[in-house]
Parts: structure tokens; sequence; C-alpha cells
């Protein structure tokens, strides 16, 4: 009985987290895609500034995961 509650509890907390890396992902995603649109119709090619707006995504996403698998594994 406890290994069974123990499987089950081990399976939600990982669909759980899946979760969360998916939103995250998504919501890189359609940031990265908007940026995509922005630097299409810039009329100066701002390299450097695309590149942080690019860098301040990936970080973004990488810290909602981190913060969100740190909450879960607290509890």
């Amino acid at each position: 009985m406890a290994a069974t509650l123990s499987a089950l509890l081990i399976t939600f907390s990982t669909v759980g987290n899946f979760q969360r890396h998916w939103e995250a992902n998504r919501i890189a995603s359609v940031r990265i895609e908007s940026l995509g649109y922005e630097f299409v119709t810039a009329r100066t090619k701002n390299l450097p500034y695309f590149s942080s707006k690019i860098q301040e995504i990936s970080m973004d996403r990488n810290q909602e995961i981190v913060e969100g698998h740190e909450s879960s594994s607290a509890r």
C-alpha cells in the first residue's frame, strides 16, 4: 500500500513539473516570436538590442523553471 502511494505521489510530482516546464517554454516561445516580428519590421537592425532581449527571455524562462522546481521540492 505504501509503495503504491509513493509511486502515485512521484507520478503526480513529475506531471506537475512537466506542466510548469511546458508553461515556461510556451511563454518564452511567444516572447521570441514577438521579438522576431519586431526584428523583421525594425528600420535599424540593432543587433545588440535583440541579442540582449533573447538573453533576457532565456534567463526568465530558466528562472521560472528553477523557481517552480524549488517551490515543489520544498513541499
